[in-house]
C-alpha cells in the first residue's frame, strides 16, 4: 500500500527547502502539493 503524503503550504513557492522536503519524501509515498486559493471562493458557485 502505497502512502499517501500532503505538503501544505499557505503560500507556495520555489522555496529550496519546500522543494528539498517534498523530492526526499518521494521516496516515501505520494506527495501531494497544496495551497489555499488565491482569492476567496466561498459561494463562487451559488446562484
Amino acid at each position: 500500500m502505497t502512502k499517501q503524503i500532503l505538503i501544505y503550504q499557505r503560500r507556495w513557492r520555489a522555496r529550496p527547502s519546500l522543494l528539498a522536503l517534498s523530492k526526499e519524501m518521494r521516496n516515501l509515498g505520494d506527495v501531494t502539493k497544496s495551497s489555499p486559493p488565491d482569492r476567496n471562493w466561498s459561494g463562487g458557485g451559488a446562484d
